[in-house]
Order: C-alpha cells, then sequence, then structure tokens
C-alpha cells in the first residue's frame, strides 16, 4: 500500500522547552520504574512514566537502543494488559529488534510467550522507506538510537524513533513512527517551533514563505561595467563602480513584488567629467534612486528596473534574484540593460549583486 502516512505516537517538545533533560542513567531509571509500575498493576503510573520517557527523545544524548528496547518491552506488556494486542506484538518486536536478550523476568512466562511469538517479517517482506521534512543540513538525525546520514532510507516494518540535532549529544526533535510498505514521510515541524539551527533552505530562484515577509529590509553589494559608445561629443566612458544600495521591497504573497532603493557608487575608473549649471565640474562618485517591478517564478524573481543617477543620467534594467541555497541569508541579482547619459548615446550595461537578506524583517 505505497503512500501510507507515518501513524505518529507523540510530537516532540522542543529543547528550550524541557530545562530539565535527564542523562541515559536517569532514563534507565525511569524504564525501570515504568516495569516495576506494570508489576504492581499500577497501570496509570506506567503510562505517565512511559510518556516521560517519549518526551525524553527531544532533548540531550540520542535515545541509548538498551533504554528504547526496554521502553517497548514495557510498552508491549501495558498495551497487551489493555487488550491491545497487535499493538504489544508491534512493541515487543521492536524491542527484539534494537535491544535483542533484554527482559524483564517479572513479567512472568505468558508475557514472555507473547514476546516470542511477535517474530519478525519474512526476508523477503517489502520495506519502508523513511524521508524526513525538512532534510537536515549539518546536523545529525539518529533512527533507533544510531546516527544516519542517508534520507531516504530503507526500513523494516514497525516501530522506530526517529531523532535530530546539532550533534548526536543534543538533539531537539524526537519521535516514534510507525513505520509501514511505501514512504513515510516524518514532517518535524521544527520550523513552526522556531527550534531549526540549520533549516533547508530553497535552492536559487525557489520561493522561502516562511523568509518572505510582506516588506523586507534589500542591501546590496556588487560591480557594475557601463560600457563606452560613440565618438566626438556624443561619446560616452566605459564606467565600472561598485553600487552599494539599500531599501525596501513589498512582496505579495500572489507573487508580485516592488522595491524603492538608493545608491551610492564609487567609480573605480576614476573621476568622471559632467556639466551642470555651473559650469564643467567632476565627479568619484554617483548616487541614485532606482524602482523595480516583477513577479516571481520557479526560476527567481524577475522584473525590470528604472533608476535616476545623479550626475550621469537614466537608467533601465531587466533584473533576474534569487536566494543561494547556504547557510547565511544571501542571495544573487543579475541586471543588464541601458544607461542613458546626459548628452551621450545609450550604453549596454551590466550588473551583478550580493543581496543580503536579513532575519530581522519587517511584517
Amino acid at each position: 500500500m505505497t503512500g501510507i502516512a507515518a501513524s505518529l505516537w507523540m510530537a516532540g517538545m522542543a529543547w528550550g522547552q524541557e530545562p530539565d533533560c535527564p542523562e541515559v542513567e536517569r532514563r534507565r531509571d525511569w524504564v525501570d520504574a515504568a516495569a516495576t509500575a506494570l508489576v504492581e498493576a499500577d497501570l496509570e503510573r506506567t503510562r505517565t512514566t512511559l510518556a516521560q520517557l517519549d518526551a525524553a527523545l527531544t532533548c540531550g544524548a540520542v535515545v541509548d537502543p538498551e533504554v528504547l528496547g526496554r521502553t517497548w518491552l514495557v510498552q508491549g506488556a501495558l498495551d497487551y494488559f489493555e487488550g491491545d494486542a497487535s499493538g504489544a506484538r508491534r512493541a515487543f518486536h521492536a524491542a527484539a529488534r534494537v535491544a535483542p536478550g533484554s527482559w524483564y523476568e517479572d513479567f512472568g512466562s505468558q508475557l514472555r510467550d507473547v514476546y516470542e511469538a511477535a517474530s519478525p517479517p519474512p526476508d523477503d517482506a517489502p520495506l519502508g522507506i523513511l524521508s524526513l521534512d525538512p532534510r537536515p543540513i549539518n546536523h545529525v538525525a539518529a533512527v533507533d538510537g544510531r546516527t544516519h546520514t542517508d534520507f531516504p532510507m530503507q526500513l523494516e516494518p514497525g516501530l522506530h524513533v526517529v531523532q535530530v540535532g546539532p550533534s548526536s549529544d543534543n538533539v531537539f526533535f524526537g519521535r516514534q513512527v510507525l513505520v509501514v510498505e511505501g514512504e513515510q514521510v516524518v514532517a518535524t515541524g521544527l520550523r513552526e517551533a522556531g527550534t531549526v539551527p540549520a533549516p533547508s533552505l530553497p535552492t536559487l530562484g525557489q520561493a522561502d514563505p516562511a523568509r518572505d515577509p510582506w516588506l523586507r529590509i534589500h542591501t546590496g553589494l556588487g560591480v557594475a561595467l557601463s560600457v563606452g559608445r560613440g565618438d566626438g561629443p556624443a561619446a560616452t566612458p566605459t564606467l565600472l563602480s561598485v553600487p552599494l544600495e539599500t531599501g525596501l521591497t513589498f512582496r505579495s504573497p500572489a507573487g508580485p513584488w516592488a522595491r524603492m532603493a538608493v545608491v551610492a557608487a564609487p567609480l573605480l575608473t576614476g573621476d568622471v567629467t559632467y556639466t551642470d549649471r555651473t559650469g564643467e565640474a567632476v565627479t568619484p562618485t554617483q548616487l541614485g534612486v532606482h524602482a523595480s517591478v516583477g513577479l516571481r517564478s520557479p526560476q527567481g524573481d524577475m522584473g525590470v528596473l528604472f533608476g535616476r543617477s545623479w550626475p550621469l543620467g537614466w537608467s533601465a534594467r531587466a533584473v533576474v534574484a534569487g536566494r543561494l541555497p547556504v547557510e547565511v541569508p544571501l542571495g544573487l541579482e543579475g541586471r543588464l540593460g541601458l544607461d542613458l547619459l546626459q548628452g551621450g548615446s545609450p550604453s549596454p550595461s551590466v550588473e551583478f549583486l550580493v543581496v543580503v537578506v536579513p532575519d530581522l524583517t519587517l511584517r
């Protein structure tokens, strides 16, 4: 049955919400206490302790396979006493898989027979496929107490534990998952919880709604080349500059966007001569403003730009931009068009900018 969704037991809490994270030895004490409570027929205390163990999957070190196996032993016994025979077989099978040989003798022979009857699936049984969304970047992901790097991954059907964190000693997400035939996608929900140090970033040209507020600060630094043309009085110089710009970008969820920015562009080709009301003058820097509008598409942000620079004239550009697939909030923007310089011929121009998209946004 391809495409069956994962059955999830309990969603984890972020580590920042669970300051008292138990160490491995304390978790061993908890699972032994849950087993003792079960033998004493204190089912409520057993359930409470199992819930504590489940919440502990979301903090501290990756779960110890022995502790996990014993937790599933207690869960299987609890399911059996509560009349859930299939749940008992599922938990006992998971316990035998991750911690073979573990058993509580106080559970008695009747439960032992149920445990031994929880046979694994045949060797040719279809495997399940486990994926994580978002896929961890520069973080560890562990399945059943052992770290893995390749996702999606094939797993034997049954109960499994998935954990994610910056290191094997510091996880911030944990969840029990029932893997069945077909692909199981575990949505960690970490972005919504605000606990993703390394989110799954979009590639160049892909929009990320979580980082696309309706009003965003825009800052860019790059290089611009305007190719001189013509001879005589109508000739225009070749200009190479380093534009630094800042402004605001307005983005609509439907796709349109608009930007207003101010620019300062020191000239690398030396001072430029121009004529104003007082006569001939020179300047080493262009100052300007520009406005651009466009649409978002799968290939990136695309649009047109119109600007006015002082002292040289007007400009028109086609614009293509997108986010970089890196952890820092950077993007690239390319522009191609014409400069309409005062008293001269239109000059072909090209610009490349690195754009900073800070997390500090106006919403």
